[in-house]
């Protein structure tokens, strides 16, 4: 039970945004039809995945986590999580896919950052949606850019105007600078 109310709570604390948020609990929610459903609505369609066209049963697990195709694209955010948290960090199914942290000693700025940068990186897969294509580094880096111009302004609009110098986001900023400079860095 304590699992679920974290998964529900790390929608609360996902974005400043209501974008962002309804986007999450969507995701949770397993509002998107894959293969695997759509074949049960309609026979005719095939429970194939439409990226790699090998899985026979391509439900939500393998859509955003098992595919072959979708696999490299999760190796390079871990990287770059990695890169924003100095203590090991390791990307698991159930923290892409469900929000559980294994370590309960992440603070909750920490928290925000991670869930937010997550809902970033599905919404980037599910972009391309029903293609044979995965998404690209560059693709969520584009994504973060404006999820932190949105989070700023939000921000502002609901508090006193306060630099991002002293966001939480900072660190993330600095990554980005960095990997301007470095563009092949996580590529």
């Amino acid at each position: 039970m304590e699992d679920k109310t974290n998964i529900l709570f790390s929608v609360k604390l996902t974005s400043y945004s209501q974008f962002w948020r309804i986007f999450h609990w969507k995701f949770l929610h397993r509002s998107f039809l894959r293969p695997e459903k759509l074949s049960k609505m309609n026979p005719s369609n095939s429970k194939l995945c439409w990226r790699c066209h090998l899985s026979t049963n391509a439900d939500w697990s393998h859509i955003f986590y098992d595919c072959t195709n979708i696999k490299p694209y999760w190796n390079e955010i871990n990287k770059f999580l990695q890169a924003i948290y100095t203590d090991i960090f390791v990307l698991t199914k159930s923290l892409i896919l469900l929000n559980v942290v294994n370590s309960n000693n992440m603070k909750k700025d920490d928290l925000y950052l991670l869930w937010t940068m997550l809902a970033i990186a599905r919404k980037c897969i599910t972009r391309r949606w029903n293609s044979n294509v995965a998404p690209t580094m560059l693709e969520f880096l584009s994504s973060l850019k404006k999820c932190i111009l949105m989070e700023k302004r939000t921000k502002e609009l609901r508090t006193f105007p306060k630099p991002l110098v002293n966001s939480p986001w900072r660190k993330v900023l600095n990554l980005i600078d960095t990997l301007q400079m470095k563009p092949n860095s996580f590529i």
